[in-house]
C-alpha cells in the first residue's frame, strides 16, 4: 500500500498501489451542510471512466459570499469529519484537509498583490494544492477537481476560470462534473470547450448523477421538522442523507435551517417584526459559534 498525506501534520490515507500515477479527487466545496451524497459522488468518482481516481480529498472552504444562513466552518468540517468517518473511516480512500480554510486565514490579513489571481481566497487554494505535492514528495500527483454540474457557470468566472487553468496547465489534472439532473454538458466558452475536447474535462456519461443539494437537504429538514410540530410527521428521506449524531447541535442546525425557509418565504420585507426577530436568531446563533455571519438582512 502507498500513503498519501492529506495535510502537513494529518494521519496519512491508505490508497490503493497503481502502477500509473496518482489521480487525486479535490473536493471543493461549502458542504453547507455535508451529507451522504457528496459521499455517494465522491464514491463514483473512484471508478469514473478512464479518469479512475485513486482517493479523493475533501477540502471546505471560507464562504466569503456572507450568505445569511452560512454554518460556521467550525461547524462544517466537524460534521464531514463524522460523514466520512461513517463513510468507512481509515479504511476508505477519504480525507478531510482544512488546508483551505487555514491558509486563507492566513493570508486574509496580509497585504501583497495577487498577481493575476482574483482574490486570496484563489491564492489559499493554489497554494493548498502546493502544499499537497510538497508534503506527497515521490508521488506524482494529478489533481481533479470534483464538482456538480451545476456548478460549471462557477468556473467560467475569472478567479475559479484561472484556478481550473492552473490545475490543468500547470499540473496536469482535470475537472471531474456531476449533472445533479442527468443532462449534457452546457454551452461553455471556447477556452473550457478545449479542455473538454481534450478530455481534461469529463461530464458523467455513465449515469453517476448527483441529484441532490445541500440546499435541498436544509429544505426537507426544515419542512420535516414543520410537519412534525403540526400533526406529528414521519421523517424524510432527504433528511436521513443528513448525518449528525450530536442530537444538542442537530436540533440547533434543525431550527437554523427553519428559520432559513421562514427567511426565503419573504415575509420579513414586509414586516419589521419578523426581520427584526430573524435577526436576533440569527446573531444569537453566530454568537454561539453556528453561523459565519450575522450581518443584518
Amino acid at each position: 500500500m502507498v500513503e498519501l498525506v492529506a495535510t502537513p501534520t494529518s494521519k496519512k490515507v491508505k490508497l490503493r498501489e497503481r502502477e500509473e500515477q496518482f489521480r487525486l479527487g479535490l473536493y471543493f466545496g461549502s458542504f453547507n451542510p455535508p451529507h451522504l451524497g457528496h459521499l455517494t459522488l465522491a464514491e463514483a468518482s473512484l471508478s469514473y471512466g478512464d479518469k479512475k481516481l485513486d482517493g479523493v480529498i475533501f477540502m471546505p472552504g471560507i464562504d466569503r459570499s456572507k450568505k445569511p444562513f452560512m454554518l460556521n466552518h467550525n461547524i462544517r468540517v466537524r460534521l464531514l469529519d463524522e460523514l466520512l468517518e461513517n463513510g468507512g473511516g481509515d479504511q476508505t480512500p477519504f480525507h478531510l484537509s482544512t488546508l483551505r480554510i487555514d491558509l486563507y486565514k492566513i493570508l486574509e490579513n496580509i497585504n501583497f498583490p495577487v498577481y493575476g489571481y482574483a482574490s486570496k481566497r484563489r491564492w489559499a487554494d493554489v497554494f493548498a494544492i502546493r502544499i499537497l505535492q510538497e508534503v506527497n514528495k515521490g508521488v506524482a500527483l494529478f489533481p481533479y477537481f470534483i464538482v456538480g454540474g451545476d456548478k460549471i457557470p462557477d468556473f467560467v468566472k475569472r478567479d475559479n476560470k484561472e484556478l481550473l487553468i492552473y490545475g490543468i496547465e500547470s499540473i496536469g489534472g482535470g475537472l471531474l462534473c456531476y449533472p445533479r439532473d442527468g443532462s449534457d454538458m452546457p454551452d461553455v466558452p471556447d477556452w473550457m470547450r478545449g479542455f473538454y475536447n481534450a478530455g481534461k474535462i469529463q461530464w458523467d456519461l455513465e449515469g453517476n448523477a448527483n441529484p441532490i443539494s445541500s440546499s435541498e437537504i436544509r429544505r426537507a429538514i426544515a419542512q420535516n421538522s414543520m410537519r412534525n410540530e403540526e400533526r406529528g410527521g414521519s421523517g424524510d428521506d432527504l433528511e436521513r442523507l443528513f448525518v449528525c449524531s450530536d442530537q444538542t447541535l442537530r436540533r440547533r442546525l434543525i431550527d437554523i435551517f427553519s428559520l432559513e425557509q421562514e427567511w426565503k418565504d419573504g415575509t420579513w420585507r414586509n414586516d419589521p417584526l419578523v426581520r427584526e426577530r430573524i435577526n436576533k436568531e440569527r446573531r444569537s446563533f453566530y454568537n454561539k459559534g453556528l453561523l459565519a455571519y450575522a450581518d443584518p438582512i
